[in-house]
């Protein structure tokens, strides 16, 4: 399936230093949940149902509506490339699928998905696919989960309880049906965040299970925010509590207080130059100054605020960021930020000022 329309960007080459990305500049949607970057280079924004993606190959931009793709409608919520160069999409409500560059191949809970809405997607050391699914929002049902894909079916890991309520029907130790993110560690475990059933941790055979009553601060893991550090520690949002490393011990929380922009954390990376990067925002249902970038270089945080969240101008700000609802972050290969938004499009930083320890610009 083609794409459904291109626009060029412009010479690269005389950018400021942020530059910001919109619908009239090409963007399918100022509402971006998700970023990757495929194994040519080329970046891809996740965007709010019913849209789809947008592509950038640094010169064009590339609209791909799930309409005209075929698959799913739903917010693209996760994205992930497998080993033969296939960008996997995550859609809310609308199931998986992937793209080859040429054609799409969706799946669905028909197709054996365990759940249509898929907010997490991450390839595992052995190239397989792992999917984390949930039930519709405000539903406790059994249904959800997560879904392994080995290049020909799925098979389904699942829990007796959706955010925290018994719904029996489990086959394995998995805490919730509502996975939310998907980490692998170094030595190949996967990491789940889930939606009130807290944290867990499987090894291909045993589960280890953390909430609130062994050290986890909050049971509300998730928003798609999980990253492994350059250390090995794991990192992962806590919806309201800002973040949360663990570092194969213990659980430290780094909060508004700490430093942090905002406490709904939607996206954690690593940067070029080695600092942590994570994508914040206010209260989903408040416009308010709160949200925008930090960066922490293991001491202190360091952050870039917007004068605009969710569009509307609210003040504030400390840096030309597009918007305070900061829900992905992808480096490109030259090293520069680029930072999708929920609201205001996508923004992009230069590597030298990504490279700087101290300046904001």
């Amino acid at each position: 399936m083609k794409d459904q329309g291109t626009e060029p960007a412009g010479e690269l080459e005389s950018m400021p230093l942020w530059q910001g990305y919109k619908e009239e500049n090409g963007l399918l949607s100022n509402l971006v949940y998700s970023a990757t970057v495929d194994h040519e280079g080329r970046l891809w924004f996740g965007c709010k149902n019913p849209n789809g993606l947008t592509c950038f190959d640094g010169s064009i931009w590339r609209k791909f509506t799930s309409e005209a793709c075929g698959f799913g409608q739903g917010h693209v919520w996760d994205m992930a490339v497998d080993r033969e160069g296939r960008l996997w999409v995550a859609t809310a409500g609308g199931g998986a699928a992937w793209y080859d560059g040429q054609t799409w191949q969706s799946y669905t809970m028909e197709d054996g998905l365990a759940g249509d809405h898929v907010y997490a997607v991450a390839i595992s050391k052995a190239g397989e696919v792992w999917l984390g699914c949930a039930p519709p929002p405000d539903v406790y049902i059994r249904q959800g989960g997560v879904s392994r894909f080995d290049g020909t079916r799925f098979e389904n890991l699942t829990s007796d309880y959706t955010q925290g309520r018994y719904v029996g029907g489990g086959n394995s130790g998995l805490c919730d049906n509502r996975v939310y993110s998907i980490v692998f560690d170094r030595e190949g475990n996967a990491w789940f965040g889930t939606k009130g059933g807290g944290l867990c941790r499987y090894d291909g055979r045993d589960w280890e299970a953390y909430n609130t009553s062994n050290g986890l601060p909050s049971n509300e893991v998730g928003d798609g925010a999980v990253h492994m550090d350059s250390a090995g520690n794991v990192w992962f949002g806590l919806r309201a509590g800002g973040a949360c490393r663990f570092d194969g011990q213990s659980f430290t929380v780094y909060d508004k207080e700490a430093g942090l922009a905002g406490n709904f954390v939607y996206a954690i990376e690593t940067g070029p130059g080695g600092n942590l990067w994570f994508g914040c925002a206010p209260d989903p249902e408040k416009y308010d100054a709160e949200g925008g970038v930090s960066v922490f270089d293991g001491i202190t945080f360091r952050n870039y605020t917007s004068n605009f969240t969710g569009g509307r101008h609210v003040g504030g700000g400390n840096s030309l960021l597009v918007d305070n609802r900061v829900y992905a972050i992808v480096f490109d290969r030259d090293g520069n930020g680029w930072f999708g938004t929920k609201g205001g499009g996508v923004s992009r930083l230069a590597r030298e000022v990504i490279m700087q320890s101290d300046p904001l610009v």
